[in-house]
């Protein structure tokens, strides 16, 4: 049997896990996490990354080893999206689900202390001219 994550126990019979892939997210007790960011173009995307990777190493409960890490991810049409890797030893810290939420609510604030547009800010961010008329 296996424990799920909200802690049922999942019975397999035998013959399943001969056929299929079995995926054990408890041997080690490492897991890692991610979540993406979406800046506006015009922001410093360089500077945001560090900024990001220095928010995640402060959080308790991410590894540095292995470290976080923050990659560009996807140009979308809007915004550019940043994508911020992480591990975490759920067997001898807090689980994969505080360390991300304490992560994110880290990241979002020295995004907005730092005066990056958020991706639902973008469209507030463009100046469109006005001509007289």
């Amino acid at each position: 049997w296996i424990r799920a994550a909200d802690g049922r126990d999942i019975f397999i019979p035998s013959a399943q896990i001969f056929r299929n892939v079995l995926v054990n997210y408890t041997r080690d007790g490492l897991r890692r996490g991610d979540f993406v960011v979406g800046l506006d173009y015009a922001g410093d995307m360089a500077g945001a990354r560090a900024l990001l990777l220095d928010t995640i190493h402060s959080v308790e409960g991410v590894l540095t080893d292995p470290g976080p890490s923050v990659r560009i991810s996807e140009f979308q049409s809007q915004y550019c999206e940043l994508r911020v890797f992480f591990w975490v030893d759920v067997a001898k810290g807090p689980g994969l689900g505080e360390v991300k939420t304490a992560a994110m609510d880290g990241v979002l604030r020295v995004l907005k202390d730092g005066g990056y547009a958020l991706s639902s800010d973008v469209s507030t961010a463009v100046e469109v001219a006005q001509t007289p008329g």
